[in-house]
């Protein structure tokens, strides 16, 4: 059945292997009809939202776009298929009308991201100009993976939606951290990151340490899953399906998206996250799978086995903790495609309103961040604030020299150098304000043996890890999991459930919403575990984390 006529943009006879189809462009389809000797009508059709790129000659237009398989809407492992189809008329007009009006198709400003969204909704989104995209692939992501999942998928994709590209082939740890915070980014209307989450880790991290941050991180982030984890992609609902991030990366369309603030204290160091803070069995696990890189995902799963079963690991770690309570889990919905609470951003707080009070040392709003080009006077404060990393080029030719030698991609030494040289400088700067480790302050307060502590601001950790369900990307707050020590059988349970998101209401497993919080380790055991990276602390370590609503933009997917 044809579409109705009030919903027809454009619509014109053309032909598609010698057959003659009605191809119709509607609000939201497009659709091509073929004529039976029954005199009923063959209907084809692709959402708007799946098209990404097209070329085309006097007399032929190809029209490229990808084919989703099952629930489309389904947050898991989304499956794809590249599709194509091309139709030719006689008439160049025709051909170059066509071109135009999927040429205005390829950017997502004109058409919903979900069907079912209202207007109102829809305007909660960004939608990016069709500017330089700057990409950053670790050709040692994922077991190798990432830079054939560039050539082979992604790189076509940008290619037929007539995206112009600058590429960075990282060739050393913190190439991406050091190369971003110094490149020009003039003209540039997306950031993207081909390997796992560490990648993006650097290039957060670097925005941070720019004169230019405030404007910098208003250029929206986009992730192409090709590492071990893929925590971030598998919380937008992209799973391991390159195409289906570069679709959303093409289509522009972009959300405020929180970041956490971790401060050291005693090491007087900020690192910024996008994914989790952890300590304890965590970071424990973390540590021992860099061994087993090799084993790609799998590796994550048999170093957790190991430190559970060793008795040492699950005598847990004298911790305290000190928080300012955010919302109740009760009644919040888990984040799925779509999510009302994702959708409406709590609110949003731009880079320059997250810097320290020089007097009172706490993270206050400032004023609103003047317009591209002016005010950036109070960019030099700032700057100190951040980490900075030593530029040691010896090291680097080391880690460089060893990485050739390593099949697996970086070795052990050249990853100990890394973890290393991204502790950045001491500094003596501003600290932001801790909240009071007392029982008489009016803040929630524990002092507890705990198993892992996990600060979570996206749901999903890893692939296969949904260890924060209530999490949300724009909610101003971070979900907070502790674990408690118990038998092996009580910890591979709480394990176990982890997938499914099904261990928040176990016995030993606390799960809480907050705004910011104070951690000590008394007895101190492992490192802390930032977004997979690990920074070595010292015993009774003050750590103080923040979530910052709305400070930097995402690429999400339609």
């Amino acid at each position: 059945m044809a579409p109705s006529a009030s919903g027809v943009i454009f619509t014109t006879p053309l032909i598609h292997r010698n057959d003659t189809y009605d191809v119709i462009l509607t609000s939201r389809e497009l659709v091509w009809l073929k004529s039976s000797n029954s005199g009923s009508k063959k209907k084809f059709a692709v959402y708007l939202e799946d098209l990404y790129g097209y070329s085309s000659s006097d007399f032929v237009i190809v029209i490229y776009y990808l084919k989703r398989l099952g629930d489309r809407y389904s947050k898991k492992r989304v499956r794809t298929k590249s599709c194509e189809i091309a139709f030719r008329s006689l008439d160049v007009m025709i051909i170059q009308g066509w071109v135009e009006h999927v040429r205005n198709l390829i950017s997502v400003s004109n058409v919903s991201p979900i069907p079912y969204m209202s207007t109102d909704v829809s305007l909660s989104f960004g939608s990016s100009s069709r500017g330089k995209l700057l990409v950053y692939v670790n050709p040692f992501g994922g077991k190798k993976k990432a830079w054939n999942l560039w050539i082979k998928v992604v790189e076509p994709m940008f290619l037929a939606a007539n995206l112009e590209v600058e590429v960075v082939k990282t060739t050393r740890a913190n190439h991406a951290f050091d190369d971003i915070r110094c490149r020009s980014l003039v003209g540039i209307s997306g950031i993207v990151s081909v390997s796992g989450d560490g990648l993006l880790h650097e290039l957060v991290n670097g925005l941070f340490l720019r004169a230019d941050k405030v404007d910098a991180l208003s250029i929206p982030l986009g992730v192409i899953p090709g590492g071990s984890g893929n925590g971030l992609a598998h919380s937008l609902g992209l799973g391991d399906n390159a195409a289906l991030a570069a679709l959303a990366i093409i289509k522009g369309l972009h959300r405020p998206f929180d970041l956490i603030s971790v401060d050291m204290l005693q090491l007087q160091r900020r690192v910024w996250s996008f994914l989790f803070v952890s300590v304890g069995l965590v970071a424990a696990v973390e540590v021992d799978s860099e061994k087993y890189r090799w084993m790609g995902e799998a590796r994550f799963t048999f170093s957790g086995l190991k430190k559970i079963m060793a008795a040492s690991s699950r005598q847990g770690t004298m911790m305290r903790l000190a928080w300012e309570s955010g919302p109740s889990i009760e009644g919040i919905p888990s984040c799925e495609y779509g999510c009302p609470i994702c959708v409406f951003p709590h609110s949003t707080r731009s880079a320059e309103s997250a810097v320290y009070s020089p007097t009172a040392g706490s993270v206050v709003p400032t004023a609103s961040p003047a317009p591209i080009g002016e005010g950036h006077e109070v960019e030099e404060e700032v700057d100190e604030d951040f980490m900075v990393v030593p530029d040691d080029k010896d090291e680097d030719k080391d880690e460089d020299k060893e990485r050739e030698n390593e099949e697996g991609g970086i070795g052990e030494k050249a990853q100990a150098k890394q973890k290393e040289r991204v502790r950045g400088e001491e500094r003596d700067v501003p600290l932001p304000s801790v909240l009071p480790l007392n029982e008489d302050s009016h803040f929630s307060v524990e002092k507890e043996r705990l198993l892992s502590v996990w600060v979570c601001n996206v749901p999903d950790v890893s692939s296969d890890m949904l260890a924060a369900p209530y999490a949300h990307f724009a909610d101003g707050s971070m979900d907070v999991l502790s674990l408690k020590p118990g038998s092996v059988m009580q910890t591979l349970k709480a394990l176990g459930k982890l997938e499914k998101g099904e261990h928040v209401h176990l016995r030993g497993v606390d799960y809480r919403k907050v705004k910011r919080m104070t951690l000590v380790l008394e007895d101190y055991g492992s490192p802390v575990d930032i977004d997979g990276e690990l920074y070595e602390i010292s015993a009774n370590e003050q750590i103080v984390m923040e979530s910052h609503p709305g400070i930097c933009q995402l690429f999400v997917r339609g």
